[in-house]
């Protein structure tokens, strides 16, 4: 949204649109996640700025599970006059640590399912919820 405001301020001649696109490259560089390590049985929590990445790394050892939590969104689509609103299932994954639970993964179904299963494998830990949810 800067992005596109700082284009159009610099299109209708005002200097401050400048301000605008630099701020928005700046928001644009700026991201976080989770790196999950299983040769060394940590995940890194992270926020980076370009390519480097800043944040603690958590031991998952004394992990007690993964668990699939399932949940569903509200997603509207707005066209002109035209309003659709659909309930989509969402799937997360979450890592359970004794001291708290950091959520992994958010997606369809299908795809973190099929991680999980990878995660899981590779960092020797059970998948401790992965039933069906009620419908």
């Amino acid at each position: 949204m800067l992005l596109a405001v700082g284009v159009w301020r610099i299109v209708v001649v005002d200097f401050r649109g400048i301000l605008y696109l630099i701020f928005a490259f700046l928001f644009i560089l700026f991201h976080s996640g989770v790196d999950v390590y299983a040769d060394k049985k940590q995940i890194k929590l992270y926020n980076g700025f370009l390519f480097v990445k800043m944040g603690k790394s958590l031991d998952v050892n004394k992990a007690t599970g993964l668990e699939l939590a399932y949940s569903s969104a509200v997603q509207h689509q707005s066209v002109l006059t035209l309003t659709k609103a659909e309930s989509v299932e969402v799937c997360k994954l979450i890592i359970n640590l004794p001291d708290n639970d950091v959520q992994l993964m958010v997606g369809e179904k299908g795809k973190i399912v099929k991680r999980a299963n990878e995660i899981s494998q590779a960092l020797q830990i059970p998948l401790v919820n992965h039933a069906q949810p009620n419908t």
